[in-house]
């Protein structure tokens, strides 16, 4: 009799197991095709602003703390491919290992995006260093910032030249892939959808379909609808307005501008932005403001040594400086001092 109870008990608790089973592969079926469909029904629309209001505009993406990071002190922006970097942020918010005093003199601003900043890469791998290195009688102030778009950038220039002098020049670094929308807002947006929506997953299943697949599937998604809306419109939105109110900021104080336009981390991307890029060009040379492609500035391979992501590395940026460089001399040889450092060297005499 013993083992007759022994028998059926085990063959409840086997039925008992099935039906779990059955209940999870029935609720992780629905699930999944319930995320299918939501995720490939995403609207652009729903994420992205439907303007761009220059009076109340401020960047979707916060700007790091002052702190030298990497080993010992950790942060996002010092950690790549699970390795540690040293990123250097001073206290005026620029990725410098010099601090920026408020009556600096004989400066130039890089504004940009991950590019500029340096992603992937150690201090003294960005292009800013390399500047600085080759060029020690100008200080080149590195105010780009991962994830900025052409308004972020020009936004964080405002409200940094509140504590800054002048400088003599901008060099705006421009990343059509991430520029023609508003990266920051998407992927805070997408980042918070994804982490909701990865908890109805359960185990196993969430070992395959998680926070990370549906994060690229909704990003993949919208960025599809974004590369398919290359309009005059939104290059009026993202390009044309925001570039048009950095120039009429600088042009008050004899500050002068250049632009440098990447493609994307791949060659295709070339293709894919072409119209943007004759876009641009027309753009700059209707208003005699010079505007380089990184090809026209280095080398094809120097333009593609990159790190693993496709964010340029430091040979790129060390070949990029040096003819950066010489651009900054060209463009600076004739330009008339600001009218802040005509205030300052009337003060001197």
């Amino acid at each position: 009799m013993g083992g007759h109870s022994a028998s059926g008990t085990q063959i409840k608790a086997l039925k008992a197991a099935l039906v779990a089973i059955s209940l999870y592969c029935v609720y992780t079926v629905a699930t999944l095709l319930y995320l299918q469909v939501k995720y490939s029904r995403l609207e652009l629309a729903d994420f992205e602003p439907a303007a761009i209001d220059p009076a109340t505009y401020r960047p979707a993406q916060a700007p790091p703390a002052p702190g030298r990071y990497g080993p010992g002190r950790p942060h996002p922006l010092a950690v790549y491919e699970g390795k540690p970097l040293r990123v250097t942020i001073n206290a005026f918010g620029s990725r410098n290992l010099f601090e920026v005093p408020r009556g600096i003199q004989n400066h130039v601003v890089l504004l940009g995006d991950s590019y500029f900043f340096g992603w992937g890469l150690n201090d003294e791998e960005t292009v800013a260093f390399a500047l600085n290195r080759l060029d020690p009688g100008r200080r080149y102030i590195n105010l780009a910032l991962p994830t900025y778009n052409v308004p972020d950038s020009v936004q964080r220039y405002l409200t940094k030249l509140e504590r800054l002098a002048p400088p003599r020049l901008v060099i705006l670094q421009i990343l059509f892939v991430n520029d023609v929308g508003p990266e920051a807002v998407i992927r805070r947006a997408v980042g918070r959808l994804s982490a909701e929506d990865s908890r109805l997953v359960l185990p196993p299943a969430s070992w395959i379909v998680g926070r990370d697949d549906l994060q690229s599937r909704a990003g993949a998604r919208l960025w599809g609808q974004i590369y398919r809306d290359l309009s005059p419109r939104r290059f009026q939105r993202y390009f044309a307005a925001p570039l048009d109110r950095l120039r009429a900021a600088l042009a008050r104080s004899g500050t002068k501008l250049a632009v440098v336009y990447f493609h994307g981390p791949t060659p295709g991307h070339v293709r894919v932005f072409k119209s943007y890029a004759e876009r641009l060009g027309r753009f700059c040379s209707a208003r005699d403001l010079p505007c380089f492609s990184i090809y026209d500035l280095v080398s094809p391979a120097e333009a593609r040594d990159r790190v693993a992501d496709g964010h340029p590395s430091a040979r790129c940026n060390r070949a990029l400086a040096a003819r950066l460089k010489k651009l900054v001399d060209a463009l600076l040889a004739s330009a008339p001092p600001s009218a802040e450092g005509e205030q300052q060297q009337a003060q001197k005499q």
